[in-house]
């Protein structure tokens, strides 16, 4: 008995040396000598040390397949969404009007697959900017108010000239084509030039103001009163003068600057 007891103790010291004690546990017997361990550092899959790549989670990563655009590491290399990817790069699901020649792509740090050239509101220039095979409908860019109502003008609207690709102002007078209505002269509603008419034509707030002497009586000069004699109006106490507008839609004959006001022939 006494034999075996002291076997024991022999025993039981041996490993108590290799061990830590305190007054209430035995700790790390095993480890302290090199032993293995299950912590970290112990050569398994690491983040960003030099080890074998992982899921993003302190997990191994494990292949699922090859590369696709969805902002993951499919094939582990540690890089993502990288190199030719599955339908990156083919014709896009519409390329009609301003779309056509559009490509998928992958937008980097999203994994979102878009298209190269997408649909934009349509714009009045002639072109189908929102891909849908029509051209400048709906009237793009119209129906704000334009010109004047001053005078003989009469207010538009915008309207999208669908020959020009313009935004040009028109009226709604009932006709096909909102920029065919004349009213005011060929570039309604923006006025005529003036005529000596009592009528604000220009639409500028002013009537018969610069009305030029063709539009009296069609010659470049108009005189008026002076001589019986055509080339020597200032005969005698006569005194030519310049046919103008009088504002009310008729005329006057006025005195040209530098000369004595006009005077017709009288009785001798």
């Amino acid at each position: 008995m006494k034999a075996l007891a002291l076997g024991l103790l022999v025993v039981l010291g041996s490993a108590l040396s290799a061990c830590k004690v305190n007054d209430y546990c035995i700790n790390n017997c095993a480890g302290e000598d090199g032993g293995s361990g299950d912590g970290p550092g112990d050569g398994g899959p690491t983040d960003g040390d030099g080890g074998a790549p992982t899921d993003g989670d302190g997990g191994p990563c494990i292949p699922t397949g090859n590369e696709v655009c969805d902002n993951k590491d499919n094939d582990c290399d540690g890089a993502t969404d990288e190199g030719p990817l599955p339908t990156i790069g083919d014709p896009c699901d519409n390329v009609v009007g301003e779309c056509a020649g559009g490509v998928k792509q992958c937008v980097p740090g999203t994994g979102v697959v878009t298209c190269t050239k997408n649909p934009k509101p349509e714009e009045c220039n002639l072109k189908d900017d929102d891909c849908n095979g029509l051209t400048d409908e709906n009237d793009p860019g119209g129906g704000a108010f334009c010109g004047t109502d001053q005078g003989e003008c009469v207010r538009g609207t915008l309207h999208c000239n669908t020959q020009t690709g313009a935004i040009q102002c028109g009226l709604n007078c009932g006709t096909a084509q909102a920029l065919n209505c004349p009213v005011g002269g060929t570039n309604a509603p923006f006025g005529t030039a003036e005529l000596c008419d009592g009528k604000d034509n220009d639409c500028d707030g002013d009537f018969d103001e610069e009305v030029t002497p063709q539009a009296l009586c069609g010659q470049a000069s108009c005189q008026c009163a002076g001589g019986p004699l055509v080339g020597s109006p200032n005969e005698g106490e006569c005194q030519i003068g310049e046919l103008k507008c009088d504002g009310a839609g008729g005329s006057v004959c006025t005195q040209i600057t530098g000369q004595d006001p006009p005077q017709a022939p009288g009785f001798e």
